[in-house]
C-alpha cells in the first residue's frame, strides 16, 4: 500500500505542476509521495520477505536497466505523441492520416521486439540493450531535426525505422 500510495502521490503531484504549479499543495503531494517512498524503502529493509529485495540493486546491470527502462518508456511514447501532433498541425494531415503515419513507428517496434527474442539466446542482452539504446537515441535526434519541408521518407519514415526497431530491441 505504501509504494501503491506514494506513486499515486508523485503522479498526482507531477500531472498538478504545470496547471498549479508550485504554490497550490502540489509540493504537498510531491514532498509526501516522496516520504511514502522512504518510507516503503525503510520497511523493505526490515522485512523477512520483501516484495523487492533491495539486494538485487548491487547487481550494476540491474541498477542500470532499472535507470534507463524509464527513460526509454518515456522518449519512446512521447516519440508516438509529438509525431502525431508533427503530422497533424505541421503537415495538415487529418487525425486518421496522422494514425496512419504512426503505423511504421509501430510496425518496426513489434518488429524489432521479434528479432530481440530471438537474438537473445545467441548473443545475451547486453549488446541488444546497448545496441537498442544508442540506435534510439539516433533515431530520437534525426526526429529532432525535422522541419516543415522534410519529405515523408526522410523526415517521418527515416526516423521511425531506426527509432522503432532499435527500441523494439530493448522489449527482451
Amino acid at each position: 500500500m505504501l509504494i501503491t500510495a506514494a506513486l499515486v502521490l508523485l503522479t498526482a503531484g507531477t500531472v498538478n505542476l504545470q496547471p498549479h504549479g508550485w504554490s497550490s499543495g502540489t509540493i504537498w503531494l510531491l514532498v509526501l509521495g516522496g516520504a511514502m517512498l522512504a518510507a516503503f524503502l525503510v520497511l523493505e529493509m526490515r522485512v523477512t520477505d520483501p516484495l523487492v529485495p533491495l539486494g538485487v540493486f548491487r547487481n550494476r546491470s540491474v541498477t542500470v536497466a532499472n535507470v534507463i527502462s524509464p527513460l526509454f518508456a518515456v522518449s519512446l511514447f512521447a516519440s508516438f505523441f509529438l509525431l502525431s501532433l508533427y503530422a497533424q498541425r505541421v503537415l495538415g494531415y487529418s487525425p486518421a492520416l496522422a494514425g496512419v503515419v504512426s503505423l511504421p513507428l509501430a510496425a518496426c517496434t513489434t518488429a524489432g521486439a521479434l528479432a530481440s527474442s530471438r537474438l537473445v539466446p545467441r548473443i545475451g542482452p547486453r549488446p541488444l540493450l546497448i545496441g537498442g539504446s544508442v540506435g534510439t537515441a539516433l533515431g530520437l535526434a534525426w526526429f529532432a531535426r525535422l522541419s516543415p519541408g522534410d519529405s515523408f521518407v526522410t523526415g517521418i519514415l527515416g526516423p521511425s525505422v531506426v527509432t522503432a526497431v532499435s527500441s523494439g530491441f530493448m522489449f527482451l
